[in-house]
């Protein structure tokens, strides 16, 4: 990913997140879109090995500190 294609993903995650009274299903949105961009370019045996890829992931990220993240 480029320095620019970062820049406007983080600025378009900011807007997405800030609450609001819709705040929970922009969030959902956000999560279904990667979803999606997984399963088209991956092709896993099934949902299940989908599943926990992606859950493998997330997990990874909350006991990581995120600083370097576009250094």
């Amino acid at each position: 990913m480029t320095r620019l294609e970062l820049f406007i993903l983080k600025r378009i995650l900011k807007k997405e997140v800030r609450q609001s009274f819709d705040h929970d299903a922009k969030i959902t949105n956000l999560y279904t879109l990667i979803r999606e961009a997984v399963t088209t370019e991956f092709t896993e045996d099934n949902v299940y090995t989908t599943d926990s890829y992606l859950r493998e992931l997330f997990e990874s990220t909350q006991y990581v500190s995120n600083t370097h993240i576009g250094t």
